[in-house]
């Protein structure tokens, strides 16, 4: 991909050069002669500039919208050659939430690969968000995850739906709660453990955010991208973790407990697969994506 639509992309992304030419350690001059000498080929204004950063104009987000998926397309060919010039098979990589690897994927993936085995597998663990950046980065060939709420429409993904999912309140099986009846409002009295990355290079994915944030109680957020490293925090914080009641039996060996909570009002949430836009009809997905949806359906939901 050419230098300078890299360049752009970063600076549509972090919203300053100073920040893109950090995360591309490229100097700031370089930067600032190639946005104008795109402005120059294209003849309009791609940012606006102003003191809180630099911003999209209708023409930049345009730009974006089709380099963004240039971006995609040529590292996955990228990829595909590799493989080929070495002679291996497809790899697979997948991302999603640590319960959906254990409930389901986990048995997707195996008979697949008894079938047609693949080069190499791999799975990246995380957030909704975190496997979303994953899959806008290249790094996956799909993410399983809950429906992503004010997900960017410039993003060029698709969503395909599987099932709908409840969340529980868990905290360490020594906590003070755990074993008793309790309400909404004792967890007012706790911190909240999250599962999710807290990173500036997430901002773009959604139109505002919605993870990480402090909700309007102040409650203070503890956030790992580790299911254990979360876990372990469950020991030594007064806190509760706001996991899928599907990840019982995985949080019980991390000595994790559900709450039983009287009045809680933990409402139904999607959960889907998201794929890259332009590989929507590639067969390989068709077979891959088919095989998830067949298996989704063996186990109860919500």
């Amino acid at each position: 991909m050419d230098r300078a639509l890299r360049q752009f992309l970063a600076v549509a992304e972090h919203g300053s050069i100073t920040r893109a030419a950090r995360h591309l350690n490229v100097t700031q001059p370089t930067i600032t002669v190639n946005m104008r000498k795109l402005e120059e080929i294209y003849g309009v204004d791609l940012f606006d500039r102003g003191p809180k950063g630099m911003t999209l104009t209708e023409f930049g987000s345009i730009l974006y919208d089709n380099a963004h998926v240039i971006s995609r397309i040529e590292e996955r060919a990228n990829r595909m050659i590799a493989d080929r010039k070495r002679n291996i098979n497809q790899t697979l990589a997948i991302g999603c939430g640590n319960v959906w690897w254990e409930v389901f994927l986990r048995d997707v993936i195996v008979s697949l690969d008894q079938s047609s085995p693949y080069a190499s597998i791999h799975v990246e663990s995380g957030s909704n968000l975190y496997c979303m950046w994953k899959l806008l980065a290249g790094e996956i060939n799909l993410s399983i995850s809950h429906k992503i709420e004010r997900l960017s429409p410039r993003l060029y993904v698709e969503y395909i739906p599987l099932f709908r999912a409840r969340d529980q309140f868990y905290v360490h099986e020594h906590h003070a709660l755990a074993g008793k009846r309790c309400t909404m409002k004792d967890l007012e009295k706790l911190d909240e453990i999250s599962v999710a990355r807290s990173d500036s290079q997430l901002d773009h994915i959604i139109q505002s955010s919605q993870e990480n944030a402090l909700p309007e109680t102040g409650r203070r957020i503890l956030s790992a991208n580790s299911i254990i490293c979360c876990a372990d925090m469950s020991l030594y914080f007064n806190a509760f973790l706001r996991y899928p009641e599907q990840g019982e039996k995985l949080l019980k060996r991390l000595r994790m407990v559900p709450l039983q909570i009287e009045d809680s009002n933990s409402d139904l949430q999607e959960v889907g697969i998201y794929i890259p836009s332009e590989t929507h009809h590639d067969t390989w997905f068709a077979d891959l994506v088919t095989a998830i949806k067949e298996k989704s359906r063996e186990f109860p939901i919500g």
